[in-house]
């Protein structure tokens, strides 16, 4: 993910409106993989057992053709992951407030996919209509649909970048996080049969989901554009997104077990605005941050960013 992100930065360096759509593309395929890959996955497994692995084999047999189509990106200054790199960049400006900001939204997505579905699926709660009581199936579509609007949201976002600063995409995504959590508590506690107030909130749910889903395309453009201060470290820089994605959603996964069992749904709700409040913190710091000058190399007496 590193060397694909670090290629897609160098490769659209010269235009910032086609790097952001070039970012929203990336997240798209990413989404989609999951999904149809959790899809795939069960299907394999349920007619070939052991067997369906051939399946992924093939899988990774065609990604390497398609990788060969792409060619070199022709930087000579694009290195691999420098892990002393990291060391310096992190002590630094906008990257040292992106990187908890960062944190905090892939522990909430962690978290969620992590718990939800347990929870939907244990004994009922009548104080909680989110909690207990759905089948399988329906945990399954429930899954889908929030990733259906997820790419959604993330397609419609790719006409903002280049009018919109990245970090001003960032911003609204995360007051639409704190919205959203409003709208969960509500559909939480409404009432079983109040049919039209869940419609409502399910609809105003689905359109803050639409507006959050620009916060990963937009941290993915910072990060690239950040990358060309230090074009010989675009793939240590580019880095930074798959180490932290997978820190971040350990770190919500572990974080919302404990709210889960103390408050069940209401937990991950009271989590997930504790940590989008942390993450909007951290973004007042970036916006703030005096920018780097272009072409300058990080090393270990480097000036702050």
């Amino acid at each position: 993910v590193p060397a694909v992100l670090g290629h897609l930065a160098a490769a659209t360096a010269h235009s910032t409106e086609l790097r952001g759509r070039v970012m929203v593309a990336f997240e798209v395929g990413t989404i989609l993989g999951f999904a149809l890959g959790f899809a795939a996955g069960g299907v394999l497994w349920d007619h070939f057992q052991v067997g369906g692995f051939y399946g992924i084999f093939t899988t990774y047999i065609l990604s390497m053709g398609a990788f060969a189509l792409v060619g070199n990106s022709h930087q000579p200054q694009l290195s691999a992951v420098n892990w002393r790199f990291y060391g310096t960049l992190l002590r630094h400006g906008p990257i040292l407030s992106f990187v908890p900001a960062w944190l905090a939204v892939n522990g909430i997505l962690g978290m969620w996919f992590t718990h939800l579905g347990f929870q939907m699926a244990i004994g009922d709660n009548p104080a909680q209509l989110l909690v207990g009581g759905f089948s399988g199936s329906a945990i399954g579509l429930v899954f889908a649909a929030i990733s259906v609007v997820f790419v959604v949201g993330t397609v419609a976002w790719a006409f903002a970048f280049g009018r919109i600063p990245a970090t001003k995409i960032m911003a609204v995504s995360l007051v639409a996080l704190a919205f959203f959590s409003v709208i969960l508590y509500g559909l939480n506690h409404s009432p079983e049969g109040a049919t039209l107030r869940i419609g409502i909130l399910l609809a105003a749910g689905a359109l803050a989901l639409l507006v959050l889903s620009g916060f990963t395309p937009a941290a993915l453009t910072y990060l690239a554009e950040i990358s060309e201060h230090f074009p010989g470290h675009r793939g240590s820089m580019m880095g930074l997104y798959s180490v932290f994605l997978g820190v971040g959603q350990l770190l919500g996964g572990w974080m919302g077990g404990f709210f889960a069992q103390a408050w069940q749904i209401d937990g991950l709700i009271l989590a997930t605005a504790l940590l989008g409040l942390s993450a909007n913190a951290c973004l007042l710091f970036i916006t703030r941050a005096p920018p780097a000058n272009r072409g300058e190399e990080l090393s270990g007496t480097a000036a702050p960013l």
